[in-house]
């Protein structure tokens, strides 16, 4: 074994802020209409963009999800 009591073990987590597609830690117009991009095909958002673009938590990017964010925008 490599390990043993007192080691320090460092791990590392991505975090997602839901409707931040471009990772600027906003959530702004650009995060929609990369969604909406993302939806009609025109370009693919990465694995983590994806993550940030499922607004709703279902597993999937959809009109659904482009809606959710554009009312977050609006109400803020």
């Amino acid at each position: 074994d490599s390990m043993a009591s007192g080691f320090i073990v460092e791990d590392k987590y991505t975090v997602v802020k839901k409707g931040d597609c471009n990772g600027d830690g906003k959530i702004l117009a650009s995060d929609y209409v990369l969604i909406k991009n993302d939806i009609m095909g025109v370009s693919t958002l990465s694995e983590i963009y994806r993550n940030a673009a499922d607004y709703n938590g279902d597993g999937q990017i959809t009109a659904g999800d482009y809606v959710l964010v554009k009312n977050y925008i609006m109400e803020h």
